[in-house]
């Protein structure tokens, strides 16, 4: 009865340890933002987002905070516009 235990430990701790190494890393998406024609840089909004469907629902309720707001689906980014001027958004993902 012992060995069966043992080896019954062995093959759970082993199976633990194959499904905690990653076989690949999960791709993760962020949502840019550039203030402005004068922007050098796009700014990173909110967090990064394990799905692309988050980054989605987060880009759109970041946009519900501007008064005037779209999308742009032949350049695939959204627009907000405030008293700073112009503002593009999209979604990328991290390698």
């Amino acid at each position: 009865m012992a060995e069966s235990r043992d080896g019954e430990r062995c093959r759970y701790y082993a199976r633990r340890h194959e499904s905690a190494s990653p076989q690949k890393e999960r791709t993760m998406f962020k949502i840019l933002e550039l203030k402005g024609a004068d922007a050098a840089l796009a700014m990173e909004v909110g967090h990064r987002y394990s799905t692309r469907q988050e980054a989605l629902a987060a880009i759109k309720t970041h946009l519900k905070t501007f008064k005037a707001s779209g999308h742009n689906p032949e350049g695939d980014y959204w627009w907000a516009r405030d008293a700073e001027g112009l503002r593009k958004c999209w979604i990328s993902s991290i390698d």
